[in-house]
């Protein structure tokens, strides 16, 4: 924990390999973590670890590997005990890698943020509760929160023109 573990050059985590992190918190210090110059080819196995009687909740996020780009996943993530209605899962997009603490159905996740509220114009796959724009199901679907305006954690897209040069 501390600073990461930083590879100047690509890294090829193979098949019997283990990328092990500890979180004790959620700040970036708090767990394990790797910085990787070049690229990054995963074929090996995540172990995900909680110590300091540290306890994530949903929503919470872990940026274990960043790298100019990853390809392949981890063969097989180990991951502590979560409370009902919440699972681990590994994100990965952009050179990262995270592990975000989330729901494991619509129905959890509805009934985590909405309890036995059956209003349909709250709770409803399109409601927009919070009035940000964004649909529940996309809440749901991205693990951003349905009571909190906010855009953060949507995915972006840029486009950038393409010259073809003609002999």
């Amino acid at each position: 924990m501390g600073s990461p573990l930083s590879i100047d050059g690509n890294l090829e985590l193979a098949g019997t390999a283990i990328l092990a992190s500890t979180a004790q918190g959620t700040a970036p210090s708090d767990f394990g973590r790797i910085v990787v110059s070049g690229n990054t080819v995963l074929t090996g196995n995540l172990a995900f670890a909680l110590g300091n009687g540290f306890v994530p909740s949903l929503g919470n996020r872990f940026q274990v590997l960043r790298s100019a780009s990853i390809s392949g996943s981890f063969a097989q993530s180990v991951f502590p005990a979560q409370p009902t209605a919440t699972e681990y899962f590994v994100r990965y997009g952009n050179g990262v890698a995270e592990i975000v603490v989330g729901v494991t159905s619509l129905a959890d996740w509805k009934a985590l943020h909405f309890g036995v509220e059956t209003d349909p114009a709250l709770i409803g796959d399109s409601a927009d509760p919070d009035g940000d724009g964004i649909a529940n199901l996309l809440e749901y679907a991205f693990g951003l929160e349905p009571l909190s305006p906010s855009r953060t954690g949507l995915p972006s897209m840029t486009v950038q023109p393409v010259v073809q040069m003609k002999p």
